[in-house]
């Protein structure tokens, strides 16, 4: 009984064995048949084209033109994320005014990018819904920017390589441009910041109806209380670090209570010291 009952294991096991070790053997011939079909793989010649969208000043239409055997498309549209992966035609959007040097990646068969040449795009205005002028830090983007220092020692502020930078150990020192907010609406605020060997610094960004001015603080207890937001965000903390750490970006928002001009405010400051704060990609926009 033992012994058939052994039998009829056996036969019932072997078939299935059989069948997975012929199904891994086919399925791994496949798998090498279709990477040796692939053959030598010609080199690419990455090619794009940008066709504005029609009655849009920051809409426009990429599409990938590469001959040959491209299978992957990688977008650069030059607003700081770098490369990502993308479809090969695809509508982009450029929320603030500027020149943008738009490249492109085509992959072949075998993972190999070939980078293309950029395209330069220009728009000429922020869409609506942006409302500062120059937040990305590029080269003359300081002119949309006023300065104030509480006092000495100033903030000694530096625009290079999309990065608006301070330096100088200042008391409280910042930048800062009027805009036009409507009562009850949200508006979303992003800011990026890398800091580099600091103790006891803060970096605020703060939205008031009082204009900044020289020999003052800028925050709720300044003048006309109660108009300034609370510090939205605080990009750079009262913790101390001596090495330089990656840029982040925070986000908040902030709902005016009465509608009117009110003042965009980036303020950094420090009880002790630091080496260098460097803003960037700093944006105030509603959703709708």
């Amino acid at each position: 009984m033992k012994s058939s009952i052994n039998s009829k294991i056996f036969n019932t096991i072997f078939p299935l064995v059989a069948v997975a070790a012929l199904l891994a053997a086919c399925s791994k011939q496949e798998a090498n048949s279709s990477y040796e079909s692939y053959g030598p793989v010609d080199s690419l010649t990455a090619t794009f084209t940008v066709t504005p969208v029609q009655g849009s000043d920051t809409k426009f239409v990429v599409k990938n033109t590469t001959a040959g055997n491209c299978v992957g498309t990688y977008w650069n549209l030059d607003q700081g994320a770098g490369y990502a992966g993308g479809k090969t035609t695809d509508t982009v959007f450029f929320p603030l005014a500027g020149t943008y040097n738009i490249r492109m990646q085509a992959a072949d068969k075998r993972g190999r990018l070939y980078t293309s040449a950029p395209i330069s795009v220009t728009t000429t205005a922020n869409d609506p819904r942006y409302l500062l002028k120059g937040g990305q830090m590029r080269t003359g983007d300081d002119a949309f920017w006023s300065r104030f220092d509480q006092g000495a020692p100033n903030g000694v502020w530096a625009l290079a390589g999309g990065n608006f930078t301070v330096t100088g150990n200042p008391k409280n020192s910042g930048i800062y441009q009027a805009v036009q907010l409507v009562a009850g609406k949200k508006y979303n605020i992003s800011i990026t910041s890398a800091a580099t060997t600091y103790n006891s610094t803060w970096g605020e960004i703060w939205i008031g109806k009082f204009q900044p001015a020289n020999g003052s603080d800028y925050g709720a207890a300044a003048p006309s209380a109660g108009n300034a937001s609370a510090s939205t965000p605080t990009f750079v903390s009262w913790a101390s670090s001596t090495t330089a750490f990656t840029s982040s970006t925070k986000t908040s928002t902030f709902t005016p209570g009465t509608s009117g001009t009110y003042y965009f405010t980036i303020k950094v400051g420090t009880g002790s010291s630091f080496s260098s704060i460097a803003i960037s990609n700093v944006s105030l926009y509603s959703d709708n």
